[in-house]
């Protein structure tokens, strides 16, 4: 856990584990959420992980890899 400057809200980083459900291959994630609380309520969310991380033990990386960008509509 990190704290910030602003006392209503955190850092947190930590890792989940577990088997893909299309695969049963092992799958690790690493996440970093920032938590931002009033009145002793979480009032905003923020999660951010790796996709590939997750498509890879799924077999489906080759398919995330394939669909369009945004960037590269532009």
């Amino acid at each position: 856990m990190h704290h910030t400057r602003q006392p209503d809200t955190i850092v947190v980083e930590f890792t989940a584990g577990g088997r893909t459900v299309r695969t049963g291959e092992p799958c690790r994630l690493d996440y970093i959420t920032v938590i931002t609380v009033q009145d002793g309520l979480i009032t905003r969310y923020r999660d951010y992980w790796n996709p590939l991380a997750a498509a890879s033990p799924a077999g489906t990386l080759p398919d995330l890899l394939a669909a369009p960008h945004p960037a590269a509509a532009r």
